[in-house]
């Protein structure tokens, strides 16, 4: 666990969720009031552990996000779910974290930045605008740099909260750190909910017109879903997908990204369960939709038995493509098949 080095700085804590780092992260001096993040053995493990509390943040570098390399760095342990973006030589990461050194938060959103990959900071992250009947816990974040070029908030946050009903909700910043909730066409002020049950795990991509390819999931009888949308807010719904090489396994994107001037989506193939997720696989545009066209990006080895949650952003450095993906804590439960 944690077999990569990396220091901690500590700047103000997320009001909706705060960072943390690996067991052996070297960290600053403590600001009074600051959260700590986990280390060691988890205090307070579910009954049947998912998610951030078995997962770990892991990195992997490619020269042209086909052939990639695993490297020896953990980002943060008990997180998953990772989006990224690269916004003036920072990398951003914002993931789930399962709870933090001294209990205070639990299962919520975090956001991190690099100049390295080396020296990660924290910094506080407010949402406004958040509707009544939710609770305020951002979920299942989706990061969009620049969605919006030359406006004063150009930056896109896609989330979900839970409340009467899952759904995806959006909302803007100018520096990454303050958020206010953009008006969507929902009666809540959501962008994305389904007739026939809740929407998680957003991602979305923005074209070369314009325009937004989106993909969620969280109904798992009815495929991924699948949207177009002239303006990120407002979708325009494909039929869901099922197979992935003429299995019935769903198909789960996690994050898009312009990789050389094209947008890509990365994915994991999960069934019904969630389960499965033993490669990540890249989405490239095909006509007009999105599939696999290449060998796997990562698979599942004996140290990292599931793989799943990629993002995948540009250097801070400026050279090549970094992976920021999920994979299983040592005391996590073997996957099952």
């Amino acid at each position: 666990m944690g077999r990569g080095h990396r220091r901690w700085s500590w700047g103000a804590i997320l009001s909706l969720a705060v960072g943390c780092r690996s067991v052996d992260h070297e960290v600053a001096e403590r600001p009074a009031g600051a959260l700590r993040p986990p280390s060691g053995p988890l205090r307070n493990l579910p009954p049947h552990p998912a998610g951030p509390a078995v997962s770990q943040l892991r990195l992997a570098t490619s020269g042209d996000g086909l052939a990639w390399e695993r490297e020896d760095r953990t980002v943060v342990e008990r997180a998953d779910a990772p989006t990224c973006a690269t916004v003036a030589g920072r990398l951003w990461v914002f993931f789930v974290l399962w709870e933090d050194r001294d209990g205070a938060l639990r299962d919520t959103t975090v956001a991190a930045w690099t100049e390295d990959l080396d020296t990660w900071s924290l910094a506080e992250v407010e949402v406004g605008g958040i509707p009544a009947d939710y609770r305020s816990g951002v979920a299942d974040p989706c990061l969009l740099a620049d969605a919006v070029p030359g406006s004063p908030s150009p930056h896109r946050l896609y989330f979900v909260l839970g409340g009467a009903g899952t759904r995806v909700f959006a909302a803007r910043s100018a520096d990454l750190l303050h958020w206010v909730i953009e008006e969507g066409p929902g009666p809540d002020g959501s962008v994305h909910a389904s007739p026939t049950g809740s929407v998680r795990d957003p991602a979305a991509v923005r074209l070369d017109d314009g325009g937004f390819w989106h993909y969620a999931g969280g109904d798992p009888r009815r495929g991924t879903h699948r949207a177009t949308s002239r303006d990120g807010l407002h979708l325009d719904p494909l039929p869901p997908r099922h197979l992935l090489d003429g299995h019935a396994l769903r198909l789960k994107p996690s994050n898009g990204q312009v990789v050389d001037g094209q947008p890509v989506f990365w994915a994991f193939p999960a069934d019904q369960g969630g389960r499965v997720a033993d490669r990540i696989l890249r989405l490239d545009r095909v006509g007009t939709g999105f599939e696999v066209t290449s060998p796997p990006a990562l698979e599942a080895t004996g140290d990292e038995p599931v793989i799943r949650d990629a993002a995948v952003c540009p250097h801070p450095a400026g050279d090549g493509l970094v992976m920021v993906y999920a994979t299983s804590m040592p005391d996590a439960p073997p996957p099952p098949r």
